[in-house]
């Protein structure tokens, strides 16, 4: 994944390869993820690579997170905050040095989003229906 930036959205700077590492593109092997921008203008990212789910901040390496598809962002009070489909169900990570939260064992295609309190809105499709929780 790269990112390009502008300010205008008529000019762009050079995109910039997000993460370090790359793979052979014989297929699409990845899917796209999240992008969000912090208070500040830190741009975080989110994606999967073969089967594993990563965060990277431009200019970083890629950060793992966990094995899964479906990864999505959000930036809270406390930072980044990553949902994915993962072999036990729906994981949400939070900022810092702590193990994921499991949402749902049979959930999928799951979204977050930042609420004005700085706390974290999580929504994901389950049994036919929309299931939602406010985490963190």
């Amino acid at each position: 994944m790269y990112l390009a930036r502008s300010r205008d959205w008529k000019t762009f700077a050079n995109a910039e390869k997000l993460g370090r590492e790359s793979w052979q593109l014989n297929a699409c092997p990845m899917d796209g993820g999240g992008l969000a921008v912090s208070g500040n203008g830190l741009v975080f990212t989110a994606w999967r690579r073969e089967g594993r789910i990563y965060l990277a901040v431009p200019g970083g390496a890629e950060n793992p997170v966990g094995e899964g598809r479906d990864a999505a962002l959000a930036i809270g009070a406390k930072g980044a905050y990553i949902a994915w489909v993962g072999s036990t169900g729906i994981q949400v990570q939070a900022p810092g040095p702590i193990q994921p939260v499991s949402l749902s064992a049979h959930g999928a295609f799951p979204a977050i989003a930042a609420l004005p309190d700085g706390s974290i809105l999580a929504a994901w499709e389950e049994n036919g229906s929309i299931e939602t929780r406010r985490i963190f």
